[in-house]
């Protein structure tokens, strides 16, 4: 009896190391990185929506040609926060217009994924603009010398795709 279970056992523990090995058939082949899209479609209705399946085929060269024509400029950055502020303050295209004030905005830093700008304001606030590249989401820091200590984060955000012409 126990020369059949270690039989037994034995076949199992062959099979069971045959299933769990490689399926390369001795080949060094490797692995394609672009696989077509496969799509899997039930034809019973009542389980369609929950057994669609797709896959995903991007190109990465597709894709670093869609994010560069997305991606916001510096200039268009620069001219979208301009925008903003003159829609947001009538009054400031009268202050810039005058020699009274000192109102600037300028590119402070830029790279690949992040634009900030910062725009001196008539009062003397340091305001900037942190925008991302290609969402153009925004968020806005202020600091006043001898006011605030340091940059602080405001509550005020923005897209800046919003105002770009």
């Amino acid at each position: 009896m126990k020369k059949g279970i270690f039989i037994v056992s034995g076949i199992v523990l062959s099979l069971g190391l045959m299933a769990c090995g490689s399926n390369n058939n001795g080949s060094n082949v490797e692995p394609e990185e672009n696989l077509p899209v496969i799509t899997l479609v039930d034809t019973d209705e009542d389980n369609q929506e929950s057994n669609n399946v797709v896959a995903d085929n991007s190109n990465t060269n597709t894709d670093d040609k869609e994010v560069a024509s997305t991606a916001i400029s510096d200039d268009q950055a620069l001219a979208a926060i301009k925008k903003y502020c003159m829609e947001t303050n009538p009054d400031l295209k009268d202050k810039v217009d005058s020699d009274d004030y000192t109102i600037y905005w300028n590119i402070e830093s830029s790279d690949e994924s992040q634009i900030v700008i910062l725009y001196r304001s008539y009062t003397a606030a340091e305001v900037r603009y942190y925008i991302d590249r290609i969402s153009g989401d925004t968020y806005v820091t202020e600091f006043v010398q001898g006011i605030t200590e340091k940059e602080e984060r405001s509550s005020e955000t923005l897209n800046v795709k919003d105002y770009i012409e």
